[in-house]
């Protein structure tokens, strides 16, 4: 057992009443905390392959070096969305796409397009981007170019997930259409329910996040393999490198395989996490805090 340190702020929201009481077996989890970074940033967004983290909070973002806390930070007029696709960085400003090379800051490609995309998948070689109106194109990023433009069955789209040649377009509150990408065809449409996250594990299966539960499908056949339910709202939702879901609620945070079994659950307040490639994870744990486990 040890004592996990979480921020003051908690206390005085009435989320805990007090620090001691938050109380963490890591015999399961088996993450220990290694460091802990303030700064003012909202969301870490991603892990570069060099090991730098990337940050990003309302018109700027920035790259942290772990081992030297060097940060890189880049400020634009005005930002809508970020995504980090391999070795760029790609920038939202309403109708433009400006793709950065993250090694040098050196911005290698503009894409002036005729609607508004906030909606990001990707794979780390292709950029999946999609809008509310249902218009998704597929981008190749080694040369820049859309390859794949597919529209939605129906309106309301409001999230898209990218594995392989498949797009999951999450649509309002009833459902998800699976689309083949490279035939451009819609494979079959998967009646979820409500569903404000989704995400594709390595092996190809369709996480969705719907309020107190995890659903997890397979898009081949269109079975729903597992349902992962826990008694308070799920907000949040990440899969490890070695492949059990992370699972944040209100007031803890669980370790779930797919086959739906509870492997571990710990009463700590985060927000979102981010895993990391050495089978660690960055925690959010208050407005601008930041807590990294390996």
């Amino acid at each position: 057992m040890r004592i996990a340190t979480l921020q003051t702020e908690l206390v005085s929201r009435g989320l805990i009443k007090s620090i001691a009481d938050i109380v963490i077996s890591y015999a399961e989890f088996s993450f220990n905390r290694v460091n802990k970074l303030d700064n003012n940033f909202l969301e870490v967004v991603a892990e570069l392959a060099d090991g730098r983290l990337v940050f990003h909070a309302a018109n700027e973002w920035a790259s942290l070096n772990l081992e030297t806390n060097a940060m890189v930070t880049y400020i634009e007029n005005e930002m809508y969305d970020l995504v980090i696709c391999g070795k760029f960085a790609v920038v939202a400003i309403d109708t433009v796409l400006n793709f950065m090379d993250l090694k040098t800051s050196e911005h290698m490609f503009q894409a002036k397009l005729f609607w508004t995309p906030h909606l990001f998948s990707t794979d780390g070689s292709r950029l999946l981007i999609g809008n509310s109106d249902g218009i998704v194109q597929l981008w190749h990023l080694a040369p820049f170019k859309v390859v794949t433009t597919i529209e939605a069955r129906a309106s309301g789209l409001i999230g898209v997930a990218l594995w392989r040649n498949f797009a999951a377009l999450t649509i309002s509150i009833t459902h998800i259409e699976i689309w083949n990408l490279e035939s451009e065809k819609l494979v079959r449409v998967l009646t979820t329910g409500t569903v404000s996250r989704t995400l594709f594990t390595s092996t190809g299966l369709l996480a969705c996040l719907r309020g107190y539960a995890v659903q997890v499908w397979n898009i081949e056949t269109g079975i729903l393999l597992s349902s992962l339910e826990q008694q308070e709202r799920i907000y949040y939702m990440a899969q490890l490198c070695c492949g059990k879901l992370v699972v944040v609620g209100q007031e803890k945070v669980e370790l779930w395989d797919l086959a739906g079994k509870r492997v571990a659950t710990h009463y700590v307040n985060w927000y979102e996490v981010v895993a990391l490639r050495n089978g660690g994870l960055v925690a959010c744990v208050g407005v601008g805090k930041f807590e990294l486990f390996d």
